[in-house]
């Protein structure tokens, strides 16, 4: 009898000090967790970004603890249920807070997306000498929504030494383009958007756009036969020559015409005409048009590129069977 009263005293004293530890246990299965990913607005995570949290006691946000996001952007926190602040930040980077209300035995993600920075530098120079240009206006085109690029840039001007350097510039793609006195304006890497090197800004990193002009005084030539029939035969004939404009549409009104010498042939020559991208239209009284290689509209027609000081580009011939 004793020793069953010994048992069972012995059973409750073992009940007692099990219950409160199973009783923590479950309760520290039930305290919510949160977890996310830090990121730049170029995209890439952020590592060691800053997570202060704070929870809203009596109408007041009270600090909680600070946490530093992982190589891979992650973080995690696991507390007691409540109204949560967080707030994140990281350099090169402006701050965002997000607040998130957590209940008991919930488990949430929270990512953040901090509007971040960059910078571009670079220099402007002449193409035809390789010379510094000073005082030479570099415009710097963010890509917008949809791939398209916003007419208005930021704005920046060649030092004396001929570089430049825009900080603070919202991470993304760029396209940068330079104009001065004396000089074709251009964008870095082709004439045109479309032909245009892009440049990719990212956070706290500087990237380097370099611009090189044409001097307006660079010339080129264009030149061919104008031509009638299946056994071709010179012609008399007009040639025109359409520029295109420097973002990237082509005029209505062309630069410069010059007409083909039956008696040498059906040539023609263009004459100087500044180095650029052309597309070439040929007229005869009895023929219409017709525009190079053998196409009936400017849309169609192949475009002949002047990109070298002394350039002669030759047999851009037109025929009209």
């Amino acid at each position: 009898m004793h020793a069953t009263l010994r048992k069972l005293g012995i059973a409750v004293v073992i009940a007692l000090v099990l219950v409160p530890l199973l009783s923590q246990a479950a309760l520290a299965k039930v305290e919510p967790d949160v977890s996310g990913v830090v990121r730049g607005s170029d995209g890439i995570v952020i590592q060691d970004a800053s997570i202060a949290s704070s929870v809203l006691r009596n109408g007041v946000y009270v600090p909680v603890t600070t946490l530093t996001s992982g190589t891979n952007g992650a973080w995690s926190l696991t507390d007691k249920q409540g109204t949560y602040r967080f707030t994140f930040s990281a350099p090169s980077a402006d701050p965002v807070t997000l607040d998130l209300v957590m209940a008991r035995g919930g488990s949430y993600t929270l990512d953040a997306t901090l509007p971040s920075y960059g910078s571009i530098e670079g220099s402007v120079t002449d193409a035809a000498s390789g010379a510094l240009i000073s005082g030479a206006q570099v415009s710097l085109f963010r890509q917008g929504p949809g791939g398209t690029w916003p007419n208005t840039p930021e704005a920046v001007v060649t030092a004396d030494d001929g570089t430049y350097s825009r900080a603070s510039l919202p991470c993304g793609r760029y396209l940068a383009m330079a104009s001065a006195d004396g000089h074709a304006s251009t964008y870095a890497g082709g004439p045109t958007p479309d032909t245009a090197r892009q440049f990719v800004v990212q956070r706290g990193r500087t990237v380097t756009a370099n611009v090189a002009l044409t001097p307006l005084d660079a010339n080129g030539t264009i030149s061919g036969r104008v031509l009638l029939g299946a056994d071709p035969q010179p012609m008399f004939g007009y040639i025109y020559f359409y520029r295109q404009n420097a973002d990237g549409t082509w005029p209505t009104t062309y630069m410069r015409t010059v007409q083909s010498d039956i008696y040498a042939g059906g040539a023609y020559t263009s004459g100087d005409l500044p180095l650029g991208t052309y597309k070439v239209r040929f007229f005869g009284v009895h023929t219409g048009v017709q525009w190079w290689r053998n196409v009936g509209t400017m849309d169609a027609a192949t475009p002949v590129v002047l990109d070298a000081p002394g350039e002669a580009v030759t047999d851009i011939d037109g025929w009209f069977p």
